[in-house]
C-alpha cells in the first residue's frame, strides 16, 4: 500500500542491509558472492547515523554476515593455493583435494540465500536478526 502525503514516513528497519546480499545472485561463480558480501558491510556505515537502534543492529548483523563470507573466501582461496602447491597433479587424484572448495562454495552460498532471507524478512517486520553462525566482528558499542 502506497503511503500518503500526511502519514509520516516508516521507521528505517535496516532491511536494506540483508537485501543487499541478494546481489549475491549475479551469476558469476564467487564474485556474485562477494559483490553482496561487499555491499552488505558497506551499508553499515551510512546505517550508524540512523536514529532508530533496529535499523542500526540490523545493519551491523549483515556487515558481520558480510565479513563472516568474506572470510570464509578468503580461507577457501589460501586453501586452494596451498592444494595446488601441494598436488600439483591433481588430475590423478580425482574430486578432492581441490574439489573440497566447489563443496564449500556451495554450501556457502546456500547459507548465505537462507541467511539473507531470514534477514530481510525479520528486519522487515521491525525486528533484530543476529545470525548465530556469523563471526561477531563488529560488536555494539559500549554506552
Amino acid at each position: 500500500m502506497a503511503r500518503t502525503p500526511d502519514q509520516p514516513p516508516a521507521p528505517a528497519t535496516g532491511r536494506y542491509a540483508w537485501a543487499l546480499g541478494f546481489l549475491a545472485s549475479i551469476p558469476i561463480p564467487y564474485a556474485g558472492l562477494l559483490i553482496g558480501a561487499i555491499a552488505m558491510i558497506a551499508a553499515y556505515p551510512s546505517a550508524r547515523r540512523k536514529v532508530s537502534q533496529v535499523c542500526v543492529d540490523n545493519a551491523r548483523h549483515a556487515a558481520n554476515w558480510g565479513l563472516t563470507i568474506l572470510t570464509v573466501a578468503v580461507v577457501c582461496v589460501i586453501y586452494g593455493f596451498i592444494a595446488v602447491a601441494v598436488y600439483p597433479d591433481d588430475a590423478e587424484r580425482g574430486f578432492f583435494p581441490l574439489g573440497i572448495i566447489v563443496v564449500v562454495y556451495f554450501l556457502l552460498a546456500l547459507a548465505h540465500l537462507i541467511v539473507v532471507v531470514g534477514g530481510t524478512l525479520t528486519a522487515g517486520k521491525g525486528k533484530v536478526f543476529n545470525p548465530r553462525i556469523a563471526i561477531p566482528y563488529l560488536r555494539a558499542p559500549k554506552d
